[in-house]
């Protein structure tokens, strides 16, 4: 079983993070600055990149998101990977307000909105140390789910899109009881419906209450695609938990 015990905030991560930091935000590095709405809020992402003497981090490399609602300025982080990936409130059964965004290609964070303070997870087999080819990095790495998209169902689940590195995609879903700690549990859907060898895509169509439908596309000619529905009954049984 791959190791996802959290890595966020071991040294080896943090110095790899730090560094990261230090390398490329720096003003002439600035690349670009969009602006992205995701519900209320509104995020400044502002692009910058390596220049390309520095052959081990040229290119597109880290994000610096500032984000806001209703013209006030929540809070800021940086991601060290290129994509800005999703940033999204989501509003818990008990009131309370957390921003869901990633930091990086694998894992993802958590901002309280009413506390302030982040919660950040990094599965601890993906580590790769500052990208470097070594026969430690190739022995202890493992490739984790890379999660782009999330799906809030009220209570604990959440269904999250994304892939495996050039795979097609796909759904978890992922329990979480407390955003401010690791995940409780864990489901890959395409277990429960046939896997990639029958569909090449799943992707998240939507809640039906508890229940989540699935867009899946075949795998083999005439490639239909079909709407597969898995009962919460279904997918509880299956859940991995941590």
């Amino acid at each position: 079983m791959k190791n996802l015990t959290n890595f966020a905030y071991s040294e080896k991560y943090t110095k790899y993070k730090n560094e990261t930091i230090d390398l490329v935000f720096k003003p002439a590095n600035k690349i670009a600055e969009v602006e992205r709405m995701s519900g209320d809020l509104r995020r400044i992402v502002t692009d910058y990149e390596v220049p390309s003497e520095n052959s081990q981090y040229s290119g597109r490399f880290c994000t610096h998101n500032a984000v806001y609602e209703n013209n006030v300025l929540l809070f800021e982080y940086f991601s060290i990977y290129s994509h800005p990936f999703f940033c999204d409130k989501i509003v818990y059964p008990n009131g309370s307000e957390y921003i869901f965004y990633k930091t990086d290609l694998y894992g993802y964070s958590v901002f309280d909105i009413k506390s302030c303070k982040t919660f950040d997870y990094f599965p601890q087999c993906s580590f790769w140390d500052s990208g470097k080819d070594t026969a430690e990095n190739r022995e202890t790495f493992e490739e984790t789910f890379i999660v782009t998209d999330i799906h809030f169902n009220l209570g604990n689940m959440f269904a999250v899109g994304g892939c495996y590195w050039a795979c097609p995609s796909g759904v978890f879903l992922v329990k979480i009881n407390d955003p401010m700690r690791q995940f409780d549990g864990y489901l890959d859907l395409a277990t429960l419906i046939g896997g990639y060898d029958k569909y090449e895509d799943i992707d998240f169509h939507e809640w039906d209450g508890n229940a989540i439908k699935l867009k899946c596309a075949s795998a083999e000619p005439p490639y239909n695609t079909e709407i597969i529905t898995v009962s919460e009954q279904e997918y509880l049984s299956k859940m991995i938990k941590i």
